[in-house]
């Protein structure tokens, strides 16, 4: 099985095959994306906040307190991308009323909106 992604040998990239990398494949668990392929857990999103569409709503900050934030002007920002796990930052992302959330992946693909 091979991940799709960039242009590096490692997982989630073209060239990278699980089974001839010494990976126990057996523990571990991937899940597809939007666009159908498969994703290893724990490459986090390059995230994007449009500071410009955020109405201070703060739905992102409710359902991903770890990685969103509001900063003095109640606008979206972002603490840590890797705070909490691609399907709850997906949820928060999704969740922005504005969609001032983008979310891109480790392949490049715009997951979100």
């Amino acid at each position: 099985m091979v991940v799709m992604g960039g242009d590096v040998r490692r997982p989630g990239f073209p060239g990278f095959d699980l089974q001839r990398s010494g990976v126990n494949i057996s523990s571990i668990r991937l899940w597809r994306d939007r666009g159908g392929l498969l994703r290893l857990p724990g490459m986090p999103y390059q995230i994007t906040v449009n500071r410009e569409l955020c109405q201070s709503n703060a739905e992102c900050v409710s359902l991903a307190p770890e990685v969103f934030a509001l900063d003095d002007e109640e606008l979206c920002v972002v603490l840590d991308p890797e705070g909490a796990k691609d399907k709850g930052i997906l949820l928060a992302a999704r969740a922005c009323p504005m969609d001032a959330i983008t979310l891109i992946d480790e392949t490049g693909e715009q997951m979100w909106p």
